[in-house]
């Protein structure tokens, strides 16, 4: 099963990372023979499979949030004060927090 990678996606030579395999594959690393014979079974460079590799990582452990669609309309902001007690001396009149 290879996997199509767009060139424009391999084509930039940008910095470069010193990376040290392990000496034997364990849960947390691979041998260079391991990261070979991987990269070979799925028709992609050692480089893309360590890119695919920590893409999917990130994706996993990292929090995903949803992207930031700009201002918040003044009609939500409308919405929510006619939801909300308003004070008009400055005192808080309701908290989440006790």
């Amino acid at each position: 099963m290879a996997m199509k990678i767009s060139k424009a996606a391999t084509s930039h030579k940008g910095a470069t990372t010193l990376l040290r395999w392990r000496d034997k594959d364990t849960r947390h690393g691979v041998t260079k023979r391991t990261a070979i014979e991987a990269a070979e079974q799925l028709g992609v460079s050692e480089t893309q499979l360590i890119h695919e590799a920590l893409a999917q990582f990130i994706a996993r452990e990292l929090p995903q949030y949803d992207p930031n669609i700009g201002d918040v309309p003044e009609a939500a902001y409308e919405a929510i004060r006619s939801r909300v007690p308003q004070s008009t001396d400055g005192r808080v009149l309701s908290s989440i927090i006790d």
